[in-house]
């Protein structure tokens, strides 16, 4: 079993380290790893930017990803962080149905089903276009406050995410914040979710409010098994700020994946 972990923006595989530490140590369960591949343009990704970054080509991605990477026929789970998520929920609209019964679960940390708003598209253009006039600078002066509560922007937490977003080229960056702003709204995909669902989020994550948590939860209906987790003094990172929390719960969700397979 794999958990195919698929980060946020301007992040890399390095988000999921601790999680795939403790996935070493069987903290997710017997013979559970963690897959978790660079998106495009950045890290360890054979794929070059492109000049605007739609989820449907990251779904895309993801799917060779996953065929290359994962033995034919090995059972997976998919858990996305913020623009990881909306990547998930287009995977699972345009890309799972190859997988057929592979797919054992999804978790969505930190993320949402609901479209930008025109202020948010509005938003992420300028947010682009200072990013194309001052460097990666500019995400970085933007994003820590957002991504991590104040308490931990001294933490090794807050070294290991300063590296991801100083990591992340220029282009790469912009493109991604020009697709998250075309994405669609997915709450039809998981009106139509038949496989256990995990919803975690931060209580001290200013970028995804409570509400939009609980509308992903209550789209999931159909689901075999939905948990909704809400972690206290956490903000959007979960997985790097509070991974034995996660594992635990993502353990959870895989066992309940594998007895239903």
């Amino acid at each position: 079993m794999y958990v195919v972990a698929v980060h946020g923006y301007p992040l890399d595989h390095r988000l999921y380290g601790p999680l795939a530490s403790l996935a070493r140590e069987g903290r997710l369960g017997s013979g559970v790893e963690v897959f978790a591949p660079d998106l495009r343009g950045r890290g360890n990704s054979p794929r070059k930017a492109e000049s605007i970054h739609p989820m449907p080509l990251f779904a895309k991605d993801l799917a060779e990803d996953i065929r290359a990477a994962l033995p034919e026929s090995e059972p997976f789970v998919l858990m996305g962080l913020s623009m990881g998520g909306y990547i998930v929920l287009e995977f699972l609209a345009s890309e799972a149905r190859a997988f057929g019964s592979r797919l054992a679960g999804v978790c969505l940390s930190g993320s949402r089903a609901s479209a930008d708003t025109e202020a948010g598209r509005n938003g992420r253009e300028e947010a682009a276009r200072d990013i194309e006039s001052r460097g990666i600078a500019a995400a970085l002066e933007t994003m820590m406050p957002r991504l991590l509560p104040a308490r931990r922007q001294n933490s090794n937490e807050a070294d290991i995410t300063r590296k991801m977003i100083l990591d992340t080229p220029p282009p790469t960056a912009a493109a991604d914040q020009r697709g998250m702003a075309v994405r669609r709204e997915h709450f039809d995909t998981l009106e139509a979710l038949r496989v256990p669902f995990l919803v975690i989020g931060g209580e001290s994550d200013p970028l995804i409010p409570a509400t939009e948590l609980e509308a992903m939860m209550e789209a999931a209906a159909y689901a075999p098994y939905s948990r909704l987790l809400t972690l206290p003094a956490v903000g959007h990172l979960a997985p790097l700020e509070a991974p034995e929390e996660v594992a635990k719960a993502l353990a959870e969700l895989i066992q309940k994946g594998r007895s239903l397979a």
